[in-house]
């Protein structure tokens, strides 16, 4: 019964993963139809973003309560922090590959001609730096929708910080009891 609770927790985990990451997918077919003007588009992906930020922050905040309130393992909630951040990292990339192909005036300092993959890999470089708050570098958001695409990414970098910081010590002290508890 144990190993099914197990399986269930981190298949509901992987379910709400595929649908942030299926909002990606969304806004690639939104930004390869050309069925509005540029500017809804834009709106289209900023509306998405800022929806993709409000879960975020709601499902880390229910996490965080959950693993203090249940006493989860610590390297469980590791993993958890790792996954979620790449996933954050990986969806805003996706989030500022879409508004560049929308307006390449977007960012500043794209070189010209880059393949997709290029591109995309220069935007999971710009969302990790904004995440870790390491700066931008040579890559500078330009127009209102990618500065707002980056405030959101950072209100979730600092959010997270937060919460991870607030709860490190009830952590801590469930990691020790659980090992007080396994020495019994």
């Amino acid at each position: 019964m144990n190993y099914f609770n197990d399986s269930y927790k981190y298949i509901k985990v992987v379910v709400e993963y595929i649908i942030v990451i299926v909002l990606g997918v969304v806004i690639f077919y939104i930004d390869d139809r050309e069925w509005s003007n540029v500017e809804q588009r834009q709106w289209i992906i900023t509306f998405i973003s800022f929806t993709k930020t409000i879960f975020f922050l709601v499902y880390n905040y229910r996490k965080i309560t959950e693993v203090s309130r249940d006493n989860i393992p610590y390297y469980d909630f590791l993993v958890f922090i790792c996954l979620n951040v790449l996933l954050i990292i990986f969806s805003f990339a996706v989030d500022y590959t879409c508004l560049y192909w929308i307006n390449e005036r977007s960012f500043s300092d794209i070189p010209l001609n880059l393949t997709f993959d290029k591109v995309f890999f220069e935007f999971i470089y710009l969302s990790m730096l904004s995440y870790t708050n390491f700066g931008f570098a040579e890559i500078m958001p330009t127009t209102g929708f990618a500065k707002l695409l980056i405030m959101l990414q950072d209100i979730i970098s600092y959010a997270m910080t937060i919460f991870i910081l607030a709860d490190f010590v009830s952590l801590k002290d469930s990691l020790k009891e659980k090992l007080e508890n396994e020495k019994k």
